[in-house]
């Protein structure tokens, strides 16, 4: 009795201790199901992190891509879920931004790859616009950049459209500083809701032009004084913003002085550096600044480079160079610069449209699906099956589905509102194919993105799931045939090789053995070297014929052993 008790504890702390640790006790073998990336080369990578879902934060999208077996054979279930935010907050009152732009002189630099381009030959060798003598500057993907940030804040424009009304009065208000070596261009305030207020405002970024150094100290402060005018005053902190893109470390700070013969008027500042005392004044300035409004920053091309601090001569010609900073430029931007959460990063042309994207959606309405695409081919020997769904357009090798004609489930939290879209077709992966790897991931797709649309339309990556498959087995079979036997057949006179795959070598032929007045004439239909799918091969027989030989000094009757004539004639052949 002691016994039994004691062995029903034991399984009933076994069953606790599995019920702890999890299903992965219960399942400790490999899953049929794998999460990754497509690479720049187009390769798919796993991703042992991933779980399926991303999440782009600046943007307020999380994009999700699962799959689960259905239980038949190499068929999947695949679920894509899209979930976008929306705030109200500046939807439902008038909104003040500022756009404070570096013009300074590295702002003509190569947008791509960062390089100053005095010949076609400057720029990186792995640039796009390697070898070319036109190309892209960073001044000019700002521009483009700013324009179709104006275009979303406005509210002016739908699906790409311009509204035909004349003044929509929405008090969307935008001024553009510009600064360099100090300010430079600093306009008024605009409500670019208004056709008037818009075209003035897109005037003023392309006019914009780059030279001279990096006084982000006094564009921000320009940025303070306008968050002050009268035409602006009645908009509450929460809903003022200014957007700051620099290109490189500030190397000035306050206004012009008089700095001598050699300098003439310049600001403070060690005007290739970032010295000690432009680092305070541009911190102080945006800390009294970020009272006012949320500061938003973007830097451009130079996130990863260290901050300089100093110069040092060099020694009748030995050592000097510059002394720098422990952190780079990005890190003080967004650390000592932008309100928390609010900085961003950019290395080429598509992430500084992404970056404006982000920005542009958490200062206005967000994404609510609108316009919004998701392209999704199928992968190499895959085919989907697509559920009828009137926001779905395409077929067995892949589909587009666009969420303006799709219908979310909706969750309000505070003033945002989460849009989940989410839609669910099968996947058959074909496993046929000679050679196919049971023992490998497969992706169940290509490359699958969600476009967000605009002028420089933003392309945002889905997760995408790989799977296992088993390729089909197939049975070969050697049939005695009608006037024979073989060796190690069954009671139907068979013997048979199943679990074969699609290449494997073909089982060799058994003995045969013919009956009597017959002999083995070869198979039908030929054996073919490799397994090409199920197989049956029948032995064929021709029966024995009576031929006579006939020998110079002897006459023989064949009886199916050797036997020996020196010379002979036959009959019966």
């Amino acid at each position: 009795m002691k016994k039994s008790m004691e062995r029903a504890l034991s399984w009933v702390l076994a069953l606790a201790m599995l019920v702890s640790m999890g299903s992965s006790a219960l399942a400790d073998g490999p899953s049929d199901v794998s999460y990754g990336t497509y690479n720049d080369s187009g390769e798919w990578e796993q991703d042992s992190t991933c779980n399926g879902s991303k999440t782009y934060a600046d943007l307020g999208v999380t994009l999700s891509k699962t799959a689960t077996p259905t239980g038949k054979p190499n068929e999947y279930s695949v679920t894509l879920t899209v979930e976008t935010t929306q705030t109200t907050m500046a939807v439902a009152n008038s909104a003040a931004t500022v756009l404070v732009i570096d013009t300074s002189g590295s702002m003509e630099y190569c947008a791509e790859c960062g390089q100053e381009i005095k010949y076609w030959y400057n720029h990186d060798d792995e640039c796009k616009y390697y070898g070319e003598w036109d190309y892209k500057s960073r001044m000019e993907a700002a521009k483009d950049a700013a324009n179709e940030f104006l275009r979303t804040y406005s509210g002016r424009f739908t699906g790409g459209t311009e509204t035909g009304t004349q003044d929509l009065n929405l008090g969307r208000y935008l001024a553009i500083v510009s600064f360099a070596t100090t300010v430079g261009t600093s306009t008024q305030w605009y409500d670019v809701s208004n056709k008037t207020g818009y075209n003035a405002a897109q005037r003023a970024i392309n006019n914009l032009g780059a030279d001279g150094g990096t006084n982000l100290e006094r564009g921000l402060n320009a940025a303070n004084g306008k968050l002050t005018d009268s035409a602006v005053q009645n908009i509450a902190a929460e809903h003022k913003n200014v957007i700051a893109l620099t290109d490189g470390e500030p190397t000035f700070y306050g206004e012009e002085e008089w700095q001598g013969l050699l300098d003439g008027y310049l600001p403070n500042g060690g005007g290739s550096y970032c010295d000690e005392d432009t680092y305070n004044a541009t911190i102080a300035t945006a800390t009294a600044l970020k009272q006012k409004a949320k500061l938003y920053t973007v830097c451009f091309g130079v996130a990863n480079e260290l901050m300089k601090k100093d110069y040092e001569e060099p020694f009748f010609g030995f050592g000097g160079g510059y002394v720098y900073w422990d952190f780079t430029v990005g890190e003080f931007l967004s650390k000592s610069i932008a309100t928390q959460g609010c900085a961003h990063n950019a290395d080429n042309t598509e992430q500084l449209y992404t970056a404006f994207t982000a920005i542009s959606s958490s200062i206005t309405t967000g994404l609510d699906g609108t316009g919004l695409i998701v392209t999704d081919p199928m992968g190499a020997g895959v085919t989907a099956t697509l559920p009828a769904d009137g926001s779905v357009a395409g077929g067995a090798s892949g589909f587009t589905w666009d969420l303006s004609d799709a219908t979310p489930t909706t969750r309000t939290v505070g003033t945002t509102t989460y849009y989940t879209y989410t839609y669910t077709y099968t996947v058959t992966l074909d496993t046929s194919a000679e050679g196919f790897d049971e023992n490998a991931y497969h992706p169940a797709n290509a490359r699958t993105t969600l476009t967000i649309p605009g002028e420089t339309p933003v392309v945002l990556d889905f997760p995408v799931p790989a799977v296992k498959g088993t390729a089909p087995r197939y049975t070969v079979t050697y049939a005695c045939g009608d006037h024979g036997s073989l060796a190690g057949q069954d009671a139907s006179g068979k013997v048979s090789t199943s679990n074969l795959k699609k290449g494997d070598e073909t089982p060799a032929a058994p003995a045969v053995t013919a009956d009597d007045g017959f002999y083995f004439a070869g198979w039908s239909p030929s054996v073919s070297p490799t397994v090409q799918g199920n197989a049956v091969y029948t032995a064929q027989y021709a029966p024995q014929g009576a031929i006579k030989l006939t020998g110079a000094t002897d006459t023989k009757t064949y009886n199916g052993s050797v036997q020996s004539l020196t010379s002979y004639s036959t009959e019966g052949l």
